[in-house]
């Protein structure tokens, strides 16, 4: 389910790392939210990965990252279970 543009990208992208002799020293790649138009198997990183023999760096979407770090706040900030106030019993 490749994306025509989404797979030519990415190939342009790896033969420009090839040809400036830099595949090798590429050791992390950032995505963006593009992988949810193509799925999490199809994504760019998936592809790179297939003609890359090391281990690549997957960061998710910034938006991903977003939810992650307001998660652990909460989690850390509110390490016991919270209840609403008992607004019956107040009034």
């Amino acid at each position: 389910m490749w994306v025509g543009c989404h797979k030519e990208q990415t190939m342009v992208f790896w033969n420009n790392l090839k040809d400036l002799v830099l595949e090798d020293k590429a050791n992390v790649l950032c995505s963006d939210a593009n992988s949810s138009k193509t799925g999490r198997i199809n994504s760019a990183i998936t592809f790179l990965r297939q003609h890359k023999d090391q281990e690549m760096t997957y960061f998710p979407s910034r938006h991903q990252m977003h939810e992650k770090v307001l998660r652990s706040v909460f989690e850390h900030g509110l390490s016991q279970v919270t209840s609403n106030p008992d607004v019956e019993r107040n009034i």
